[in-house]
């Protein structure tokens, strides 16, 4: 993994002087990229001046050859890459059939000289995850291009004839190209927990989708373009290839191990991570697992179950404990790695096992994060728990406050009964899957908080990033499978690793997002042999693995367990902190608290951290 940066034209009002502000930026991202850093600098004859930069995390080729920068054979395409592509072995095989040379092993110089070759298509013969930007030097325009389901991070600014790409959103606030807080963005999150594609947190920037390229031309703008989607109908066989399946992911799981540097796994009690971890046994592959443990949590503790996989699978395993005396130190870096907010508390477990990864000397892990998006394994899907969605009697009380800063002044009013609540889900099936997934602020409630934001407009933003995902055509819960890869997944849980690993430079690597896997999920009609379980044929494959004892396990999830520190009481005292250094939210009077439900604290979850990254950012910037 790396961090990139391309910026055309002058940068005016720099200070300090451009090229000094341009490497400021780049070091942003050096807990992205610790091993190398490159810059390079020319005028174009249309575009002016081109400013490409590059954090380097050296996993295949870790010599100075693989370095970026990088020019293509010819010396048209300059490229600036993050990424891996796994099959670029073989694409590099065609390259040299064709004529072109190659003075490294790195797949960045796949790409390029790929580009070179092929053109826009270069991106459909890439299996792997990526984000990358090239300049055409003789054509004086800009290609860039996302993995197909965006696990890689890609910002774009574009501002009169300027344009300017990076990994991480705070290199282009450094470079000027951002201004205040995105108040569509802000109401987003408030709503979802995550601040979904394309939007940014930040008015000035937006996110290049998954699966899709850009095109961009001083005085000719910008194009966009999908080139991959999820599936959108069904296979014509009624019969699912489990067999087919298995070796598919043994395929997948041996491609993700591409490195010069050792690879690691991390393993939880759950499924996916399961599957992963006894594909790594069944190809002969020694690798190290990690897990986390939660001590003040024993019955929610998965690590016992991880220790009797991996001791059965014949794998190492290290268990690192996760309790309230080690969390404080991960909460306050958690934040701080975050560019934008997150609402999910398994954002901490994530920055807790990178960081034992990286101390256990590893840079590349596999995970089996997008198992419950492709095999259909949350519980939302499940027809029982979803017509009981709603019930219940359990909201957040009257909050009498005073919010400042980009909020502004406002009262955050009492938060209505559970009729109101009922009524919100009953409105379509996509409010149900809002609540479902993530049952944080309503819309009315966020217009409480965001006077600037209507409910009506806080509701449309919500509901159409749901929807223009949908695809009509497919059974109900691949339709949601399907929405829920291109959104939460996303929007979610993908910047989610890809912040916490590289805070610590550590590439994650996930399996189970592979394009070919997510195609054959999503299309397999429903059926008893895919869906009398949660990701049943998940469960056929590790059955198959003797791993039956996996498959009576209740469904835990990544969140974090018995963390004083995140408790909705503790959350609470530390939002209304009237303290020098917590100056966006204040009390103005007495505050009533209702009893406490899961709704209840994912509201005060999601307003808490973004208060908390609030603050990470004026620090940053002071």
């Amino acid at each position: 993994m790396c961090g990139l940066v391309f910026c055309s034209g002058e940068l005016h009002n720099a200070r300090p002087a451009p090229d000094d502000l341009f490497k400021s930026a780049c070091d942003l991202m050096t807990s992205r990229g610790p091993d190398a850093s490159g810059i390079a600098t020319f005028v174009d004859g249309v575009a002016g001046p081109i400013r490409m930069g590059h954090r380097r995390l050296a996993i295949v080729d870790i010599s100075d050859a693989g370095n970026q920068p990088m020019w293509s054979d010819c010396g048209r395409f300059v490229i600036v890459y993050n990424g891996e592509v796994y099959n670029s072995e073989s694409l590099r095989s065609d390259l040299i059939a064709s004529g072109h040379r190659f003075s490294s092993r790195s797949d960045t110089e796949v790409i390029v000289n790929g580009y070179a070759e092929w053109g826009e298509a270069v991106v459909d013969r890439l299996n792997g995850m990526f984000a990358f930007v090239i300049w055409d030097t003789r054509d004086h325009c800009l290609f860039a291009a996302r993995d197909r389901v965006g696990i890689k991070p890609l910002y774009i600014a574009e501002s009169g004839q300027q344009i300017a790409l990076a990994s991480d959103l705070r290199v282009l606030e450094r470079l000027g190209f951002t201004n205040d807080i995105n108040i569509d963005a802000l109401g987003a999150y408030l709503t979802l927990g995550y601040v979904p594609t394309p939007l940014s947190i930040f008015s000035g920037a937006r996110k290049l989708e998954a699966g899709q390229t850009l095109r961009w031309k001083p005085g000719v703008g910008s194009e966009h373009r999908f080139y991959w989607h999820p599936p959108d109908a069904v296979a014509s066989s009624q019969d699912a290839d489990i067999d087919g399946l298995e070796d598919l992911v043994n395929l997948v799981t041996r491609e993700h191990l591409l490195s010069d540097v050792p690879v690691g796994v991390f393993l939880s009690g759950g499924l996916d991570s399961s599957l992963i971890a006894s594909s790594l046994a069944t190809i002969g592959t020694d690798v190290k697992a990690l897990t986390i443990g939660y001590s003040d949590a024993p019955d929610e503790d998965e690590a016992p179950i991880a220790e009797r996989t991996a001791q059965y699978l014949g794998m190492a395993i290290e268990r690192h404990n996760l309790n309230k005396d080690t969390a404080t130190d991960f909460i306050n870096s958690t934040f701080t790695a975050l560019d934008e907010p997150l609402g999910y508390s398994a954002i901490v477990s994530q920055m807790a096992i990178s960081h034992a990864a990286r101390k256990a000397g590893l840079k590349v892990v596999l995970s089996g994060d997008g198992g419950d998006e492709v095999f259909g394994g949350y519980r939302w899907y499940e027809s029982d728990m979803r017509s009981g969605l709603g019930k219940g009697n359990n909201f957040l009380g009257r909050l009498s406050t005073r919010f400042t800063g980009i909020l502004g002044s406002s009262k955050l009013r009492r938060v209505a009964n559970s009729s109101r609540e009922t009524d919100f889900m009953q409105r379509s099936e996509f409010h149900r899957h809002l609540h479902a997934v993530f049952p944080t602020l309503r819309p009315d409630e966020v217009a409480d908080i965001v006077p600037q934001l209507s409910a009506e407009r806080a509701e449309e933003l919500a509901i159409e990033s749901l929807r223009r995902h949908d695809a009509p055509e497919l059974p109900l819960k691949r339709r949601l499978q399907r929405i829920d890869l291109m959104t939460f997944c996303e929007g979610s849980v993908l910047p989610k690793v890809d912040r916490t690993s590289m805070a610590v430079g550590l590439e994650v690597r996930p399996p189970l997002l592979d394009h070919r896997v997510i195609e054959w999920g999503l299309s397999q009609p429903i059926s008893d042999r895919m869906d009398a379980a949660p990701k049943n044929a998940v469960r056929h494959i590790l059955r198959g693995r003797g791993l039956d004892f996996l498959l009576n396990e209740k469904k835990r999830g990544f969140s974090l367990k018995g963390i004083s520190q995140l408790s909705g009481k503790n959350m609470l005292s530390d939002l209304w902190n009237t303290g020098e250094d917590r100056n966006l939210f204040k009390p103005a009077s007495g505050l009533r608290l209702e009893p406490s439900s899961h709704s209840y604290k994912m509201k005060i979850q999601t307003l808490y951290f973004l208060d908390r990254w609030m603050r990470c950012r004026a620090k940053e910037k002071y």
